[in-house]
C-alpha cells in the first residue's frame, strides 16, 4: 500500500472536500471490499463466477501477512444471456 494512500470502503467514506484534497495531493485512493461484497455482489447481480485468481507481492517489504497467504484476489465473472440460461421447469 502506498504510504499516503487513503483507504475507502466507497466514495461516500470521505467528505467531498477530503476526497478532493487526497486527489490533489496525488495520493492514490484505494478501495477494499470483503469477499462477501465482491463475490456475493457479482452473484446477486446474476453473474456466474468462472475463475478466481489469488496473488501476493514480494515479501521483502516487511508485510508478514503475505508470507502466509495471498493478499489479493481477482475474479472473472460472466453474465449469461437469456439464450444460454437453462429453461425454468413449468
Amino acid at each position: 500500500m502506498h504510504p499516503t494512500c487513503q483507504v475507502l470502503a466507497d466514495l461516500s467514506s470521505l467528505f467531498v472536500s477530503e476526497r478532493q484534497h487526497v486527489i490533489k495531493s496525488g495520493a492514490p485512493l484505494e478501495f477494499r471490499h470483503t469477499l462477501e461484497d465482491q463475490i456475493g455482489g457479482q452473484l446477486d447481480a446474476g453473474f456466474i463466477v468462472t475463475r478466481l485468481y489469488e496473488d501476493g507481492h514480494d515479501t521483502g517489504d516487511g508485510d508478514l501477512l503475505t508470507e502466509y497467504l495471498p493478499a489479493f484476489i481477482a475474479t472473472r465473472a460472466v453474465k449469461p444471456t437469456l439464450l444460454s440460461r437453462p429453461a425454468t421447469p413449468q
